[in-house]
């Protein structure tokens, strides 16, 4: 176990009549809120299983900097977490840059960033090109998505563009996506998703992003220097076991034994969360079972040379395993990772998919030909080093019908509270929203805490972070060297 941070929930502490908070889960919803309790005099104590902190914005060093494992970006209306980036001094590593889209469609790349190139998008009819433009200008417009509760994605892209624009266009990526949840899934989400992209539109029409000069361990690591400065803790590889009611108390129970809390905030996926907590009632645990959750599996390619011209690449075929390829230095500049290209092949996918169970060789291998059939000049000597990552809880899926099944912060259990990413509905997952639910979530818990803290010690964590010396953070490269030509 890594102890980062000191002070604030000691012995001395408790019996001065601090609120005793414990939040389970670092990443960006627990980390967030970790921030905003300590902000505001109650530090907390953040345990998490992993040995590097982040969630799915966790990093590896590559070089002087930072990748992400899987892909981030925000959208430059994304105010909340653009808003704390401000808070912690970060503003002026922002790096913004606009970027483009295109569709892998019948062994073609089309563009699609722009209205003028939906008017150009062969595959379907002028018509048809017509009606979806219309629909998702349409589907921008809409302010009150609960009219939406209940209806499907696909009855309303079918409604407003037509069975071919839905078939052509939005079928496969739902497919690939949601895998046999495709059909059920809620048009709310495919309105969120409209509205995001919609409002990160520049003058002229090109989508606008940002970034963080460093990597999201840059914001991670200012996160957990905000909590440790102000007393509190943040320890990593300390996985909980379960969270039990026992004298007045909430018990958060771990290898190194049982301690005692007047709150917790669960920050980990549902499915999780509520196998943690023993005294949850059977009428909760089914209404958490409501919204199941996908997995991801991710591989990331780090190249000698450019695969393409575009920063995100939806693939419309279902004959190809994967259904994005996102090419990182198509945004960032090469120049940031030593002349390097960056490029990440995403595919969702249920826990009991066999490719949940592949290592970094055996995926490489079997996304590497239909990679060589979709850029025909792609070779293996290309490819420096290549990694993967599996997460077994990286999507939520709000299906139609079940939209007022998503839970409270708030559970049955006094005290207890969680945050989990199906509870950013009406949006999609994202840093923004997980940064947006965690202070808010914290705020309410501030409601319900007494008694402020004696000031911190104040404790300092250079940058970048030394938890690579204490073994706290993957390096994976060594473990690669086998795959890489280099």
């Amino acid at each position: 176990m890594l102890y980062v941070g000191i002070g604030g929930l000691d012995e001395t502490n408790s019996q001065m009549g601090s609120t005793r908070i414990a939040i389970i889960g670092a990443g960006y919803s627990g980390l967030s809120a970790g921030y905003e309790l300590a902000k505001n005099g109650q530090p907390p104590a953040i345990f998490e299983a992993d040995r590097t902190a982040g969630g799915l914005a966790g990093c590896v060093p590559f070089g002087d900097t930072y990748l992400e494992k899987f892909y981030h970006h925000w959208f430059n209306h994304d105010h909340d977490i653009l808003e704390l980036i401000d808070e912690l001094g970060l503003q002026n590593h922002l790096v913004r840059g606009e970027t483009n889209t295109s569709t892998f469609y019948d062994n073609q790349v089309y563009r699609l960033s722009s209205p003028l190139d939906v008017l150009r998008f062969k595959p379907l009819s002028m018509l048809d090109r017509a009606r979806l433009g219309w629909m998702v200008a349409r589907g921008r417009s809409i302010t009150d998505y609960k009219q939406l509760e209940g209806k499907t994605a696909r009855q309303w892209i079918t409604e407003m563009a037509g069975r071919t624009v839905y078939d052509v266009v939005w079928r496969p990526l739902f497919e690939g996506k949601f895998g046999h949840y495709a059909d059920g899934v809620s048009a709310v989400w495919f309105w969120s998703k409209l509205r995001a992209r919609g409002r990160s539109r520049t003058k002229r029409q090109r989508e606008e992003l940002v970034y963080l000069e460093g990597g999201l361990q840059r914001l991670t690591h200012a996160m957990i220097d905000a909590v440790t400065s102000r007393g509190g803790q943040v320890r990593l590889g300390c996985p909980v076991q379960r969270i039990r009611r026992a004298n007045g108390a909430w018990e958060v129970v771990t290898q190194a034994g049982a301690e005692s809390f007047d709150q917790v905030l669960v920050t980990t996926p549902t499915p999780i969360g509520v196998r943690l907590l023993e005294d949850l009632p059977d009428d909760y645990r089914k209404r958490s079972a409501a919204i199941p959750y996908l997995g991801v599996t991710e591989l990331m390619l780090i190249l000698n040379r450019r695969l393409s011209d575009t920063y995100w690449l939806n693939v419309n075929d279902g004959r190809y395993p994967f259904v994005g390829v996102i090419e990182h230095t198509n945004f960032q500049s090469p120049d940031a990772y030593a002349g390097r290209h960056v490029v990440y092949v995403t595919k969702y996918r249920s826990e009991s998919d066999e490719i949940a169970d592949l290592g970094h060789r055996d995926l490489f291998e079997r996304w590497r030909d239909p990679l060589q059939r979709m850029f025909p000049a792609f070779e293996e000597s290309w490819v420096t080093l290549a990694l993967s990552w599996q997460n077994a809880h990286a999507q939520p899926v709000v299906l139609a019908g079940r939209e007022g099944q998503i839970l409270p912060a708030q559970t049955p259990l006094p005290g207890v509270w969680t945050c989990a990413m199906a509870q950013i509905y009406p949006e999609d997952r994202g840093t923004n929203y997980a940064v947006r639910l965690g202070r808010r979530t914290a705020r309410a818990m501030l409601e319900t805490a007494i008694h402020p803290v004696q000031p911190p010690q104040l404790v300092r964590i250079p940058w970048p972070a030394q938890a690579a010396q204490d073994g706290a953070a993957v390096t994976p490269v060594a473990v690669m060297q086998g795959l890489s030509p280099a």
